[in-house]
């Protein structure tokens, strides 16, 4: 049986919930997600309530409203900064890069006009950025039992804590017989615009996986 072609494959567009933009749309948004200390992810979304509060503040076309980032940050010396972004047109995210690891942050979006007035209308919560090394919490999912039983990995109430951390760690696959104990590598885990975690997996599970 032959389809009409104008017909084949138009049922989508015939249900209600698929012929309007959502309610997320609707409203103002804005979220940082941290890569490492020193790089992270901002996007947003601006209602059209919002669009017209702007509008009404300065009082002029909107195509003559411009918008940019601020970003405040400590070091991790606490020293204060901060950075300015002027946005394109139609910018509706922006990857920033510090020279150097962060501590905590706070985003701001800024509407401003030709006449030097400005409007901050969005703005994140304060980050906390990852520490600049690995952590020594370990996740019990990537944990061998044996590790706990020989003292490597000590379980504190609902965590696991890697035991001497300090460099002389007693994960040293070279001088052990069996290749589950495993040499340590920082690996970084997202949780959202509250920031993230550092974790450590073992170079054997690592392999483990990439062998699946």
């Amino acid at each position: 049986m032959n389809e009409n072609p104008e017909t084949k494959g138009s049922g989508i567009y015939n249900e209600p919930d698929k012929s309007t933009l959502p309610v997320y749309y609707g409203r103002d948004i804005i979220k940082v997600l941290t890569k490492n200390p020193k790089e992270v992810y901002i996007f947003w979304g601006i209602s059209e309530e919002s669009f017209s509060k702007i509008k009404d503040y300065f009082n002029i076309s909107l195509e003559d409203i411009r918008y940019k980032l601020h970003v405040r940050f400590s070091d991790e010396n606490k020293h204060s900064h901060f950075m300015e972004v002027y946005l394109p047109p139609y910018t509706v995210s922006y990857l920033v890069k510090f020279d150097y690891p962060v501590k905590n942050l706070r985003v701001e979006i800024i509407a401003y006009s030709s006449a030097g007035t400005t409007y901050s209308f969005l703005h994140s919560a304060h980050i906390n950025m990852p520490i600049n090394k690995p952590s020594q919490y370990v996740h019990k999912e990537w944990i061998h039992p044996k590790w706990v039983q020989e003292g490597y990995i000590e379980k504190v109430e609902d965590s696991y804590i890697i035991q001497s951390f300090d460099g002389s760690s007693k994960f040293n696959p070279e001088i052990e017989e069996e290749n589950w104990l495993p040499e340590w590598e920082s690996k970084v885990l997202f949780d959202g615009s509250s920031g993230q975690s550092s974790h450590s997996i073992p170079t054997s599970i690592q392999k483990k996986r990439s062998n699946q």
